[in-house]
């Protein structure tokens, strides 16, 4: 999930398509997810910079699907 939300933050963390083919899951429960991976320092070594910027990428696609 994280490789994927990285390569896809500059497109705003991936197409709705491509997140449902790959996880089996929809756009909010793949970035409510997200961050939780995030807050685990076990599951990635993401530098500060670009785990922020996963961050809000995540809170603003949830609060888009509101």
């Amino acid at each position: 999930m994280l490789d994927f939300a990285t390569r896809r933050a500059r497109h705003g963390g991936g197409p709705t398509e491509h997140i449902r083919n790959q996880f089996g899951m929809n756009d909010d429960e793949f970035f409510t997810h997200l961050p939780r991976l995030l807050d685990d320092p076990t599951t990635h070594t993401l530098p500060p910079a670009q785990s922020t910027e996963l961050r809000g990428i995540a809170r603003r696609r949830s609060w888009l699907r509101r």
